[in-house]
């Protein structure tokens, strides 16, 4: 009999075990931010960006049983970039990101191949500078494309296949931004609109300093990567996926699809650069008040993410499933 109870009690251990371990590989959502010392908790929201779905408020309170309370009890309510689009001086930040965003369009010493090397050298296989060829000219319809390091396309094919074909609508931020001021919270931005855009443009000019071989392998394989999936194709039918996958609160699954487009940090660098000046931030207001703090969910985990970077300040971070 003490034989069969240690087994079962040694069985339900490994279980335990096993499901600690999923968990941390499983990063949900929702996580209570707590430290000796402070009287109050705050929260890290993982928010969705798809734009393909409308949301409500009340969904989300039905996926995230315990974000209705959190809501209701905090003193402040923090999202990435202001959605007051109202406000003038939001406005004048969108008119400044989209100027640095053209600016970062047109050729430059950066983005611009030397005029000592021909696009086509960089492939070995003529055939591989062939269906590059082909694909940009006529799925991308540009045809003075070699005028420009391969990394440039490269990171214009990432977004423009991801984000084309889809009709905007409400997304989990903009709900959580109408929410805060319904219930009157005090309302903090992690950055500007300018900011953000300017970090992506940064972002990306890291690459160009990528060995030129080695951006026009990554823009052939992410041609092949665009050919191969359907769905990465149809921009609005790969959000749609991971828009279902977010209301089932699956964020396994979502992880796992968009390592076909570089894990979670498809773009390590931005996801980097922009966690280490939100950190200074958050910790600002939320030794303060307690906080809310929502952000795009693949600034959550990972080694760079924000959960261990709270961490390594003291932080106890506490997954609320």
């Amino acid at each position: 009999m003490k034989k069969y109870l240690f087994l079962l009690i040694l069985a339900l251990l490994s279980i335990s075990r096993s499901f600690g371990e999923n968990h941390q590989t499983c990063c949900p959502m929702l996580w209570k931010v707590s430290k000796k010392g402070l009287a109050h908790d705050s929260f890290l929201f993982g928010t969705c960006h798809t734009g393909v779905h409308d949301y409500t408020i009340g969904e989300l309170y039905d996926i995230f049983p315990r974000l209705k309370r959190i809501m209701k009890d905090v003193d402040c309510v923090m999202t990435e970039t202001n959605h007051n689009l109202k406000d003038s001086l939001v406005i004048a930040e969108c008119v400044k990101a989209a100027e640095i965003n053209m600016a970062a369009y047109l050729p430059n010493a950066l983005n611009s191949m030397p005029d000592t090397i021909s696009f086509e050298s960089l492939y070995d296989d003529a055939n591989m500078a062939k269906e590059v060829d082909q694909f940009l000219v006529e799925e991308y319809n540009v045809y003075n494309y070699k005028d420009r390091k391969p990394a440039f396309w490269w990171s214009r094919l990432r977004r423009f296949f991801y984000n084309d074909k889809f009709a905007p609508g409400k997304n989990v931020d903009d709900c959580i931004y109408e929410e805060a001021l319904r219930l009157n919270k005090k309302y903090v931005v992690l950055e500007t609109i300018y900011d953000q855009r300017k970090d992506v443009v940064n972002s990306d000019t890291l690459y160009f300093a990528y060995p030129l071989r080695k951006q026009a392998n990554m823009l052939y394989d992410e041609i092949l990567n665009i050919k191969n999936d359907s769905m990465r194709k149809d921009g609005r039918g790969f959000r749609l996926m991971l828009d279902s996958m977010y209301r089932q609160n699956n964020f396994c699954d979502i992880e796992k699809k968009l390592q076909g487009r570089g894990g979670m940090r498809e773009n390590e660098n931005l996801v980097v650069v922009r966690n280490k000046k939100w950190l200074p931030k958050i910790i600002k207001n939320i030794t303060l008040n307690s906080c809310l703090v929502s952000f795009g969910l693949a600034h959550l985990g990972g080694p760079t993410g924000l959960i261990e970077l709270l961490r390594k300040e003291g932080y106890v971070l506490t997954p609320i499933i």
